[in-house]
């Protein structure tokens, strides 16, 4: 039998400032994200490049694992708030804070994803 090592992908994603700046200080390992079309196409060993968007900086990480939630929720409540730059908040103001980027129809459909990641650049 021949198996055959799927070659990494690179992926690019926006970031608001604030975000953007725990990545580059190491204060946030964890993105939250719908997981919709686009993050599904996500494995780990894939890159993504973040780019500000106030900047135009850009940090590319490598994705160490993938953890998928049936809402932002249940996300926040698995323990890692402080991972995904969230620390002091409570579960109720995380998922408010991210309920400013998706809407809760887009939630209910997709779920949500936990990206675990470290900086390569």
């Amino acid at each position: 039998m021949i198996y055959m090592e799927r070659q990494a992908k690179m992926h690019r994603m926006r970031l608001a400032r604030e975000p953007f700046g725990m990545i580059a200080s190491g204060r946030k390992t964890v993105e939250v994200r719908l997981f919709d079309e686009k993050r599904g196409r996500l494995s780990v060993g894939d890159t993504i490049e973040f780019t500000c968007t106030d900047s135009g900086e850009r940090i590319t990480v490598r994705i160490t694992d993938l953890m998928r939630f049936s809402s932002f929720s249940e996300l926040y409540s698995s323990g890692l708030l402080d991972d995904c730059g969230c620390g002091g908040m409570t579960v109720e103001e995380a998922v408010s804070y991210i309920l400013r980027y998706y809407t809760a129809s887009d939630e209910a459909k997709y779920g949500a994803l936990a990206v675990r990641f470290e900086v390569v650049s």
